[in-house]
């Protein structure tokens, strides 16, 4: 237990539940690692800092979907397929 944090049954729960979340995240960001295709965003390496989990991808140069989905509003289905 950390120094930091009470020795309770609600923090132990809260810590185990934590640790089941990080392990799911490294699961679930392994397996979509593995999806090679030219409209996915590549995952290089899963890695942690600071007891926090994090993805390395792939830098692709542009804005975001957000941003252009709150410029140009919703995208019409010929530019979703291609």
């Amino acid at each position: 237990m950390p120094p930091y944090l009470p020795d309770t049954p609600e923090v132990r729960s809260d810590i185990l539940d934590y640790r089941h979340e990080v392990e799911r995240f490294d699961r679930e960001a392994r397996a979509a690692a593995l999806v090679r295709h030219k409209n996915v965003v590549a995952i290089h390496a899963v890695e942690e800092a600071d007891g926090l989990p994090y993805l390395v991808m792939e830098y692709v140069p542009g804005g975001s979907l957000q941003r252009l989905l709150d410029r140009t509003g919703p995208l019409d289905l010929e530019d979703i397929l291609h």
